[in-house]
């Protein structure tokens, strides 16, 4: 009797392009001689950029199922727009929920699943955590990221892994051990030349490039018009909320601080839509998903408690 591996995707298919496919194509091919449940943990409506996302979380999880996937669970708000230790907590929070989650499968840039787990293990560590913690109080004027790059080599003498994959592999990882889970991480090859952010540009720009070499042919079909949601549609709301409030007012609040919520007060007087205000007030130390994560965060009351909570539903 055929074996039964249940195996979790978390994502945000954002859009669902090739590369998720051949994803989860991989997933069976490794897994071919037992049963397979591909249970993806996918974003609800916003993404961890702090946007929109393309489209409503029933048609992407329309299209996963559509080329594989067994079942889509949503990461809810606000996990879905957590930066990635907080995405990747609340993910690995409801797999656990779940009980009987075999493995957890995701994209990796370094492929090296040893090198994953022996990173995540030294950033769990009590020493790390406190010795950043003293970093970051006496260097407050430095990313958070870089800090912890940082430290991570002069303790360890080794890059800690910085690519966009990788980093959530890291983090998947490293929640994992700190909730004492059983999953297991297998990590497969990022398949170059298909990529989200392409992709979504591609379909901004209503491109007369084709699609379909990158999207699903129905995904493509879908996506053809060009329409996409974004933070666009509430341009005058956000510079007017933000010209009429006082950043003292936003304490507390995810991604936000006393200076953040000064500097898009100052400039949210002098733009005219939410992009604008990103770009401006952006800089080494508040990247653009952190800005869009922060006025998201303030005009929905989105408190740092919220999303260290555990995850009350999917």
């Amino acid at each position: 009797m055929r074996g039964l591996k249940n195996i979790a995707v978390i994502c945000e298919y954002n859009p669902f392009h090739l590369g998720h496919l051949r994803q989860i194509e991989f997933i069976k091919d490794k897994f071919a001689d037992e049963e397979t449940r591909i249970i993806c943990i996918m974003s609800g409506n916003f993404v961890q950029r702090g946007n929109f996302a393309l489209s409503h979380k029933y048609k992407r999880a329309e299209f996963a199922v559509n080329h594989g996937a067994d079942l889509v669970l949503e990461l809810p708000f606000p996990y879905c727009m957590g930066r990635a230790e907080d995405f990747a907590g609340g993910a690995v929070d409801i797999i656990g929920s779940l009980g009987n989650i075999d493995y957890i499968c995701c994209g990796s840039e370094s492929t090296d699943a040893q090198r994953i787990y022996r990173s995540a293990r030294a950033l769990s560590s009590e020493e790390f955590k406190n010795r950043l913690s003293e970093k970051v109080k006496k260097d407050y004027l430095t990313p958070y990221a870089s800090l912890r790059e940082q430290l991570f080599y002069e303790i360890y003498g080794e890059e800690l892994l910085t690519t966009p994959n990788d980093i959530l592999a890291l983090e998947y990882a490293r929640a994992l051990i700190e909730s004492s889970s059983n999953v297991q991480l297998i990590v497969n090859p990022r398949i170059k030349g298909y990529s989200a952010t392409r992709s979504r540009k591609l379909i901004g720009d209503c491109s007369s490039y084709d699609l379909s070499e990158l999207l699903p042919e129905s995904v493509a079909e879908y996506y053809k018009n060009g329409k996409m949601m974004s933070l666009s549609v509430l341009d005058h709301f956000i510079c007017l909320f933000f010209s009429l409030s006082e950043p003292q007012n936003f304490d507390g609040i995810y991604e936000m601080n006393f200076d953040l919520a000064s500097k898009i007060k100052i400039v949210s007087s002098k733009v005219n839509t939410a992009e604008e205000l990103v770009c401006a007030v952006s800089d080494k130390r508040y990247t653009k998903a952190r800005v869009r994560r922060a006025v998201i965060s303030a005009i929905l009351g989105l408190k740092n408690s919220d999303v260290r909570s555990k995850a009350p539903y999917t």
